[in-house]
């Protein structure tokens, strides 16, 4: 189930955990590392956060800034 692999990197890398200490709900943690290092190969996670950008700017809501939830979409700061 590819939503619970991306779910998975989310969480490793959200918690710091090592791979092994995967919670098997997201399957088995060497299936979802294998995914996310095709993933990163393949360039997926550089053309999604280009793509957050974009839309960010686009939409007139300033620059993408780091927050405490990941990636937010705030105001240009002044």
């Amino acid at each position: 189930n590819l939503r619970a692999q991306l779910e998975g990197v989310s969480w490793k890398f959200r918690t710091g955990a090592q791979w092994r200490e995967m919670p098997g709900r997201f399957g088995a943690w060497k299936t979802v590392y294998d995914g996310f290092r095709q993933w990163r190969d393949a360039g997926v996670f550089t053309a999604v956060l280009q793509g957050v950008i974009v839309r960010g700017r686009t939409a007139g809501r300033g620059r993408p800034v780091a927050g405490r939830r990941g990636l937010d979409i705030g105001p240009r700061p002044p």
